[in-house]
């Protein structure tokens, strides 16, 4: 198995997308794929300000300083702070320093969640590492705060041990991920897909048909033509099964001898279906869309 050089620092954005589902991960960080969609533009306009780096975090003061528990408070955004004996790195939206002691805070777009502790797991691993390196530059760092855009409202993370821990072994194996040079499956039934912002490159329907694993029901309906029960398939342009057709035939002379054929070959009908237009009704169109993709996947079977 081939190995991929791994940077040094893992930023503590792909932990957090780790956490969340470790084939986004890879796809940002390894593969260096982004897509925007309406949350990552909202995200962008609501961090707009605390992109914006103020304020000075200097070193906290030193242990023999008379004064170095009262020292001046300080709020610092947009900071950038990295440890190679962590290695990890994070720009840290507001750092809240009250002379030894610093509070990492971390801008989120939507509302509280009405989960336990107010906070899923991939944000909580996030801040922590945030805290981790505040704690690396010498700062007393016990807790974190999340800050929801849409409920106004700040949610305090304890950085206890079982979090500290949690954390560390989510940076091991994101590491060791990356260096594998192997993507991650997908994930399977997951509600996280429909909204990502990826899920055109990452296709997690398509590939797990391609490698001949059954679909869930909801996986079938979105592969399906867009017919209900009962209802004919809708109608799909030749200019799809024409492009289905021939990404087949390309795929299955280039698949022999490689591992990650099936995967490829997803690809190719992504990059082919996004610029597909339907010669039916003059502009891109699922329908014909997933009539190209189940086209490629028949001429594949078929050799």
């Amino acid at each position: 198995m081939t190995t991929t050089a791994v940077p040094e620092l893992v930023p503590a954005r792909m932990l957090n997308e780790f956490a969340y589902c470790p084939r986004l991960c890879y796809l940002e960080w390894v593969q260096g794929e982004f897509a925007h969609s309406a949350d990552t533009i909202d995200g962008r306009f609501q961090h707009r300000r605390v992109d914006q780096p103020t304020g000075n975090l200097a070193l906290p003061p030193s242990p023999s300083d008379d004064d170095a528990d009262a020292g001046d408070k300080i709020h610092a955004r947009s900071v950038t702070l990295s440890d190679d004996t962590l290695g990890a790195i994070a720009r840290i939206d507001l750092v809240e320093a009250d002379g030894k002691c610093a509070t990492p805070v971390d801008y989120k777009r939507g509302a509280v969640p009405d989960v336990p502790g107010n906070a899923y797991e991939p944000e909580r691993v996030q801040l922590c590492i945030q805290g981790l390196l505040l704690r690396a530059k010498g700062y007393e760092c016990r807790q974190g705060v999340l800050y929801f855009v849409a409920s106004r409202r700040r949610v305090t993370i304890e950085f206890d041990d079982d979090l500290v821990r949690r954390t560390k072994s989510l940076l091991d194996e994101t590491r060791a991920m990356a260096g594998a040079g192997r993507i991650p499956a997908p994930l399977e039934d997951s509600p996280k897909c429909p909204r990502c912002s990826l899920v055109g490159i990452c296709l997690p329907d398509e590939v797990t048909f391609l490698k001949g694993q059954p679909l869930c029901s909801a996986a079938r309906r979105r592969a399906s033509y867009g017919a209900g029960a009962g209802r004919r398939p809708a109608a799909v342009c030749a200019n799809a099964r024409g492009n289905g057709r021939q990404i087949g035939r390309r795929a299955y002379r280039q698949k022999q001898g490689r591992s990650h054929r099936q995967s490829a070959a997803a690809g190719r009908v992504q990059r082919v279906g996004v610029r597909l237009t339907c010669r039916l009704r003059r502009k891109r169109c699922g329908n014909c869309w997933r009539a190209a993709f189940r086209c490629a996947i028949s001429v594949m079977a078929a050799g």
